[in-house]
């Protein structure tokens, strides 16, 4: 079950979407809108179970998004995402070729775009956005779903032998590969946030992102051979970084194949202590 709280459509309401085909008693298609009084369709509502809500203004106004499971929005075609303008539903553009989980604006650093996120490697059409996309649609702007690049999943996993690093003293990294068993691991420091750019290198389970508009940290790299790639990384004898908070995700890039495909890693928060 996912609920959206907004006043597309013409004052305040409650709108609620998931596996269901009932509210209120009657039928309502895995999505229904709720008034504080009383349940009401939207629409002819989606063919399948709804997943994600996200409120997005394109330039004509603020309009509710709904991603999912879904192929059919108000009886039209709409490939896991569909907009709805209090009215009619509509699709964007080819949408998505796999489930999407989540949708969230976002305007900062001149973006102002709705990021899309899910279960697909491709938007519809040519070859393009893996597990994250951004739609845009304004007038004057792309209206298609547009790659965020370095958002291409988390398979790869990375540990370290210490949660608190000392200064003056070595940490030792662990990357292991998910898919790719031979290429190069590359460990990158930055500060939660995102760039202007991208959306930044995604952090499961901490709900921020690594910003890595630049400028961006490389700190270290090493081979990744069969599986796994030990970089081990100096913390600089400063007193000045004494009880600074920094984030640290790796790469693996697979450079034996075509175009370079490579898996991110789970991001590791550490502080720097003596």
């Amino acid at each position: 079950m996912r609920s959206q709280s907004t006043t597309n459509g013409g004052g305040e309401a409650l709108f609620v979407g998931g596996a269901f085909t009932t509210a209120g008693g009657t039928s309502k298609s895995r999505i229904a809108k709720w008034n504080g009084a009383s349940w009401s369709a939207v629409g002819a509502g989606v063919n399948d179970d709804v997943l994600a809500f996200g409120v997005f203004d394109d330039s004509s106004g603020p309009r509710l998004y709904v991603g999912g499971e879904f192929s059919t929005a108000g009886g039209v075609s709409a490939n896991h995402v569909a907009r709805w303008d209090g009215a009619t539903w509509s699709a964007l553009a080819g949408g998505m070729k796999d489930d999407v989980f989540a949708l969230a604006p976002f305007g900062a650093g001149g973006d102002h775009s709705l990021y899309v996120g899910g279960d697909f490697q491709f938007a519809s059409g040519p070859p393009g956005p893996e597990r994250i996309a951004r739609w845009r649609g304004c007038q004057g702007l792309p209206s298609a779903f547009e790659f965020v690049p370095g958002c291409v999943g988390n398979t790869a996993t990375l540990t370290t032998n210490t949660s608190r690093m000392s200064i003056g003293a070595p940490v030792d990294f662990d990357v292991l590969a998910g898919n790719y068993p031979s290429g190069a691991a590359l460990l990158y420091l930055g500060f939660s946030g995102t760039g202007p750019g991208g959306c930044g290198l995604l952090l499961p389970g901490m709900e921020i992102l690594l910003d890595v508009s630049l400028p961006f940290v490389l700190v270290g790299s090493a081979p990744t051979v069969a599986g796994a790639a030990d970089i081990s990384v100096a913390v600089p004898p400063v007193p000045g970084l004494v009880g600074l908070t920094v984030l640290f995700q790796a790469a693996n890039i697979a450079l034996s194949e075509p175009l370079w495909p490579m898996e991110l890693t789970n991001g590791l928060r550490t502080t720097v202590g003596f």
